[in-house]
């Protein structure tokens, strides 16, 4: 009987730590795929400014063209309600830089973190992270 227990505990031990170890794909994880999945569609489109298969693709959301800005915004979700609230998406940088898009003061300055480069509001807690998933299109994120 003791050995039946120990054999049941475990396997319970086992199925537990298995769990731990399974983690849920990011929302940055999840937008790099979507963009190298769908890079040639996104390029594509962008350079004949046709976005009628880059709509198709059902994890973008909205586009916001900001081409006078030199950028193109794909937002591909976000949660949470104003002034607590998460966006992301990626966006087409025109000269294949970071963009601080329509996020935060010009005259601020982007600082380097991991791969990327992070902007936080010095007075207040609205934080911006960019990162490039390929030439001329980088992953954001933004928490007000």
């Amino acid at each position: 009987m003791r050995k039946v227990v120990r054999i049941f505990l475990m396997m319970v031990l086992i199925i537990v730590c298995s769990s731990c170890t399974m983690k849920e794909t990011s929302e940055k994880e999840k937008i790099f795929l979507l963009v190298k999945n769908n890079q040639e569609i996104i390029l594509e489109g962008i350079k004949n400014n046709d976005y009628s298969r880059i709509k198709k693709i059902e994890e973008i959301e909205t586009i916001n063209k900001q081409e006078e800005k030199g950028y193109i915004e794909f937002l591909c979700g976000g949660s949470g309600l104003v002034p607590s609230s998460s966006y992301y998406g990626f966006y087409y940088s025109e000269n294949n830089e970071p963009n601080r898009m329509y996020f935060f003061n010009e005259d601020e300055q982007f600082v380097s973190e991991g791969k990327g480069y992070i902007y936080r509001e010095s007075d207040g807690d609205n934080v911006y992270y960019t990162e490039k998933i390929v030439d001329y299109i980088y992953y954001y994120e933004m928490h007000t």
